[in-house]
């Protein structure tokens, strides 16, 4: 802070007397001194540096709006060859602030102290000068003018981006475009003024595993060295964090506050609680504010398959099967089964009583048995899937392992079927037998049927649901049991 100080002899002031002293002659050599200095209101936006060298100015958005912070300049008198205390007189005036950083005091009457900044101003490095005319009283008013120059700055920090999984450096789990494809590109969030509503990748965690990210700030002006910063809102928060800044760029890896809980989820679940991050410069913590609006995903675990998950895989598993709020193994496998059976319909192309053997995802002739997961999944995105049994059995097993920890397997039995069918040509009911069977999946000995025909977990080992779910009066020479598998494509 720059302080400009006048002086003038008690000879050059009489007859005058200064009202804000009681009134007392001084002797020929006596010397007053006047001094103006500039500091923010208490309660203003406006605060000084510690080391009170600096005046910050903080504000809560990066938009382009004028806005006004409250300063007020203190005049100070005191004579320097007397017991007097010193005497502090805070007239409050307008401050209007101008291109190039002068503020003047125009009238002491004034009773609101503001300056004004605006968008161009924001970013930089100035100064603001306090001009005051003081008053003193006498056998008339004479004004006396002092100045003062206090170094200032606005900073303007934005978020640019933020890297969440570990193919950039963060902690959460990689997710692929598409079906063993690239991964969403990095960084997953990526500021875009111009386009707010664009959609940003998704990220995802794993339940219970501390949260860690990289987050990438633009810092005005350039001259400003350190940085505080700290998230506030849903599993992303993070504790305070010092960013060395250079070159206007300040990045580094944060530590979130909370652990995800053990349970499949996305989120944010609450659409109100919205991530924010806060500032601190010079030690002053700034009134901006930078939101960080971005979807995410927790699965319990790594899984057990080679393949990660995918964009429309971890959509479907979430919209589709419902798989959120399993907080286990045993309860992901449920919600597997049941949510592939309710959310598709049987394919009519399959049906051996009418001699109907079309499939559209697999190849039952070989062996392994190729299965389109890619397409599959893309079906149960677009609500439009039809399936049979051996596929919605590959498609949980293949599910299970890449969501979850795996353990499910593919079996199937085979039967003779005697029915009535009526004959295409003379429209009379016939007596027929025919080989047919059903694919069901096995996960810790008990049957999950994946169907869709109303399936889904049914608590009951293999002996005792194909007895009491598969056995009727109308089939006969039951296969055993064997496994089926597949390749996933």
């Amino acid at each position: 802070m720059v302080k400009r100080t006048l002086k003038m002899t008690l000879r050059q002031l009489l007859p005058l007397t200064c009202c804000l002293f009681s009134a007392q002659v001084f002797g020929a050599d006596g010397i007053y001194e006047f001094k103006v200095k500039i500091v923010p209101e208490e309660l203003g936006e406006s605060q000084m540096t510690p080391d009170g060298e600096t005046l910050i100015v903080g504000r809560c958005e990066n938009d382009s709006s004028t806005e006004n912070f409250s300063l007020k300049a203190i005049t100070q008198f005191k004579p320097n060859n007397s017991g007097y205390e010193e005497m502090i007189r805070p007239p409050q005036r307008t401050y209007e602030w101008k291109s190039g950083g002068d503020v003047d005091i125009r009238d002491e009457n004034k009773k609101i102290a503001k300056f004004e900044t605006t968008e161009k101003t924001w970013g930089n490095e100035f100064e603001v000068e306090v001009k005051v005319q003081t008053i003193i009283v006498g056998g008339k008013k004479i004004r006396i003018p002092g100045q003062a120059k206090q170094k200032a700055i606005a900073p303007k920090i934005t978020l640019k981006s933020a890297v969440f999984s570990e193919t950039g450096g963060g902690s959460g789990f990689k997710i692929l475009d598409t079906f063993r494809g690239k991964p969403v590109s990095t960084p997953e969030f990526i500021k875009d003024d111009e386009n707010e509503e664009k959609e940003q990748p998704p990220i995802g965690f794993y339940a219970g595993r501390k949260i860690s990210y990289i987050p990438e700030f633009e810092v005005l002006p350039q001259t400003i060295e350190t940085l505080v910063a700290w998230c506030e809102g849903n599993i992303l928060e993070t504790e305070k964090k010092e960013f060395s800044v250079k070159g206007g760029k300040a990045r580094d890896k944060v530590e979130g506050k909370k652990v995800p809980p053990q349970k499949c989820h996305r989120g944010p679940e609450d659409p109100f609680d919205q991530n924010v991050w806060k500032f601190k410069i010079y030690d002053v913590e700034l009134s901006l504010e930078e939101k960080m609006d971005i979807s995410y995903y927790v699965l319990l675990n790594e899984g057990n398959s080679q393949d990660k998950p995918w964009k429309n895989l971890l959509k479907a598993a979430f919209d589709k099967w419902e798989i959120g709020g399993a907080e286990n193994n045993n309860e992901l496998m449920d919600k597997l089964s049941g949510g592939i059976s309710q959310s598709s319909t049987y394919h009519d192309g399959w049906n051996p009583k009418e001699n109907k053997r079309t499939s559209l995802y697999i190849d039952q002739q070989q062996s392994p048995m190729p299965l389109s997961i890619s397409k599959m999944v893309d079906a149960f995105c677009n609500s439009n899937a039809e399936i049979i049994c051996i596929e919605a059995a590959g498609l949980m097993e293949y599910a299970a392992g890449v969501l979850g920890n795996g353990g499910v397997i593919t079996k199937g039995v085979n039967w003779k079927e005697t029915g009535q069918v009526r004959n295409p040509v003379t429209g009379q009911l016939e007596d027929k037998t025919w080989w047919d069977g059903h694919a069901y999946c096995i996960f810790e000995s008990h049957v999950h049927d994946p169907v869709p025909r109303g399936g889904g977990p049914t608590n009951m080992n293999e002996n005792n649901y194909i007895d009491q779910k598969l056995k009727d009066g109308k089939r006969s020479d039951f296969t055993d049991p064997d496994l089926r598998s597949f390749e996933f494509k």
